[in-house]
């Protein structure tokens, strides 16, 4: 009866997905970047195969490209992993915080965390009003430019962040974009004084964003709420209000997402 059962189970396994969850297994086991070569090693699987089953997986964003042919885990896995019902999982707690702040300001409101040394929007609350930028769950913020980004740094000691800045190509997205380590860790010092990072077309033109450091301890990890917002509508007033709103949220969030607080008194 046993081999009757393995012989359907046989009958009905997807080789090609079977393969491809192998190629999955191989990155969540390495805490390194893998290349064809390297998992047709790990694998046993002929090259050519890799290389069709990598591309796949790149394109329906499981897999990231980081240079060449080298590659580490995307997004959708991460995404899928937090959506899995782990119930400790921060962003099963916090989207709601997110919406709230969204409804109360009516500006799109994104919420990150450093996955794979990148900082990714993991959450997001869409604003009504339109905005001419792309806030999508999954994307990368380059770290040294725009705010939602730069504001994880604000939560890393000094030492940490430059560190990190060094770590990553400092891309000119703009005129408005600073590329000099000097001058960052100048804006990281004074920024982190005040609290949160404020950005205007360094990033996409037009665009200003505001954001505060969170950290995840169950994720351990960095990461930050931000608001997006038109550059018409970020007036010197405008940002005081929402400075106000987001650290109020940001002080649920962390209650919420934090072991043993029991009051806001207590962060």
């Amino acid at each position: 009866m046993l081999e009757n059962e393995d012989i359907i189970k046989r009958k009905y396994t997807n080789q090609s997905l079977l393969r491809g969850l192998t190629i999955m297994e191989q990155f969540f086991k390495s805490s390194d970047t893998l290349g064809i070569s390297d998992l047709s090693r790990l694998t046993g699987l002929h090259k050519s195969t890799v290389h069709r089953l990598v591309t796949t997986l790149e394109e329906c964003r499981w897999l990231r490209r980081i240079k060449g042919e080298r590659f580490q885990i995307g997004i959708k896995p991460v995404i899928l992993g937090h959506k899995g019902g782990d119930q400790v999982s921060s962003l099963s707690i916090t989207h709601e915080y997110l919406t709230q702040l969204r409804d109360h300001l009516q500006e799109t409101t994104v919420l990150t965390m450093i996955i794979n040394e990148e900082t990714t929007c993991v959450d997001k609350a869409s604003s009504h009003q339109r905005l001419s930028c792309t806030s999508e769950i999954g994307r990368i913020y380059p770290c040294h430019a725009g705010a939602t980004g730069f504001a994880v740094l604000l939560g890393m000691d000094e030492e940490e962040a430059r560190a990190h800045l060094e770590r990553h190509e400092l891309v000119r997205y703009t005129e408005r974009t600073v590329t000099d380590i000097e001058r960052l860790m100048e804006r990281y010092r004074l920024e982190k004084a005040r609290g949160y990072s404020l950005a205007s077309g360094q990033v996409d033109p037009g665009i200003t964003g505001i954001a505060m450091p969170i950290w995840f301890p169950a994720e351990n990890t960095y990461g930050s709420l931000g608001v997006v917002l038109p550059d018409y509508r970020s007036s010197q007033k405008r940002i005081s209000e929402i400075v106000d709103e987001m650290n109020k949220t940001r002080l649920k969030i962390e209650k919420a997402i934090t072991p043993g607080l029991t009051s806001l008194g207590e962060i």
